[in-house]
């Protein structure tokens, strides 16, 4: 670590970055973050983050960057780098240079080990792992010792399935038939695919997990119920790992809902932002949320619209708690409800 004057020094992070569009702005992010560390005084004061990024999960490219961000940029923790079979080295390498590494992923079954992995640390807010295990033991308690898989066609290893086809093997649960499928393959072209059958022929309990959300399963499920396959002859369970909002979109109208039945999920409070006064509404955020280009133009006239009695639109947000937030410019006078209330009394 470079020491600056008094104490301190350069804490020196090694981003280890696949080469995934969905993920392109990550090493903005980290800097974002390590700023707002530093604006918020919780970084001590002669601490400086510098976050270095290189490419990783091509072809073993990852390991290569690890080593070289260790020898020649002297790196203090390692973030990254996205991949299994990376991680399974670099996760190795790390105690030898006594540097952590952090897995923003929920990892192989073997990265639970903490003899091989001491300095590994996971920020996954669902382990593979753990629900390959939640599935393997509701398994055991139905007594169902056969089982089918259906997986994702790529990038499977990062799923619980994975897992769970290791633990099977060493708890006697046979799995007698594996199928890759692509989760937005039309329902109709995984039917003509013919594996269907090979399914039905072959397992009537059947764990299907092609994508980190359930929704990833919404094509084969309506594949298996216009083959008849949905029925008491067949056991269908769908794991899945990122955490869903119930405050959904829809897709045709951008709405959301903010409700379970007539129940409200969290009460409205206040906050301030950019020392703007702002009424807050929260939700639970359990799935990811896109936005098309007509919504978010949408959403940006929202907020130049304006009425006397209305309160203005700010801006909607996302925090690290999961939260889906809604916010609006705080206004003490009364509603438009209110006083319509207020005038039908008088």
């Amino acid at each position: 670590m470079e020491r600056l004057a008094g104490s301190g020094g350069v804490v020196r992070v090694g981003h280890l970055l696949p080469n995934n569009p969905k993920i392109a702005h990550e090493p903005d992010v980290l800097r974002m973050c390590a700023q707002d560390l530093k604006e918020r005084k919780i970084l001590p004061i002669n601490y400086t983050l510098q976050v270095i990024t290189m490419e990783s999960c091509n072809k073993f490219s990852g390991v290569e960057h690890a080593a070289y961000l260790h020898y020649i940029k002297n790196a203090t923790l390692y973030f990254g780098p996205g991949c299994n079979n990376e991680m399974l080295v670099i996760g190795r390498l790390a105690p030898r240079w006594n540097v952590p590494i952090i897995a923003h992923m929920s990892g192989d079954d073997v990265l639970a080990d903490r003899t091989a992995f001491p300095t590994l640390g996971s920020v996954a807010l669902t382990s593979a792992s753990e629900m390959a295990r939640a599935t393997l033991t509701y398994l055991q308690l139905n007594n169902w010792d056969q089982v089918g898989i259906v997986r994702a066609a790529t990038n499977y290893n990062r799923l619980s399935v994975h897992s769970l086809m290791q633990i099977c093997k060493k708890m006697d649960v046979k799995v007698n038939v594996v199928i890759d499928i692509e989760a937005t393959l039309p329902p109709d072209d995984i039917i003509a695919s013919g594996k269907l059958k090979l399914l039905g022929a072959n397992a009537r309990i059947i764990v299907v997990e092609v994508g980190m959300d359930i929704i990833s399963a919404t094509n084969f499920m309506l594949a298996v119920h216009r083959t008849k396959m949905k029925s008491d002859e067949y056991v269908y369970i769908i794991p899945w790992l990122s955490h869903h909002s119930l405050a959904s979109k829809s897709q045709s109208s951008g709405s959301f809902s903010g409700s379970v039945g007539s129940k409200q999920l969290l009460s409205a409070n206040q906050a301030m932002s950019n020392g703007v006064r702002i009424a807050v509404k929260r939700f639970q955020q359990m799935r990811n949320i896109t936005f098309v280009k007509s919504e978010l133009k949408l959403l940006k006239e929202l907020k130049l619209v304006e009425n006397e009695n209305l309160n203005k639109f700010y801006g909607i947000a996302f925090n690290q708690q999961n939260e889906f937030i809604v916010m609006w410019v705080f206004c003490t006078r009364g509603s438009l409800e209110v006083n319509i209330l207020f005038f039908r009394r008088n």
